[in-house]
């Protein structure tokens, strides 16, 4: 459930036009901004978490792919924490 609601508000907030400008005012207008980034980036860290946790429980041939979903969630928080930063953060 908090993967289906985090998914949400990254789409959400991916459809906002100031996501892919580079003038800072203009990513720095929108009301609740960085607390939907600060949201983003603690969700994405609670699902890096359980995945590191269920690397314990599954069996050998799905240790890759587990390993690969985490380095993706680090690129993600990596990105809104980018996004966040250009607000003086």
């Amino acid at each position: 459930l908090m993967k289906i609601a985090f998914n949400a508000d990254y789409f959400l907030f991916n459809l906002v036009p100031f996501a892919s400008s580079l003038d800072k005012n203009f990513i720095c207008s929108i009301p609740q901004k960085e607390q939907l980034l600060e949201n983003m980036i603690n969700s994405y860290e609670k699902m890096d978490l359980l995945y590191k946790t269920k690397l314990k429980t599954e069996i050998q041939e799905m240790i890759y792919p587990a390993i690969y979903a985490t380095k993706k969630l680090n690129h993600f928080i990596d990105i809104a924490k980018g996004r966040l930063n250009a607000c003086g953060k």
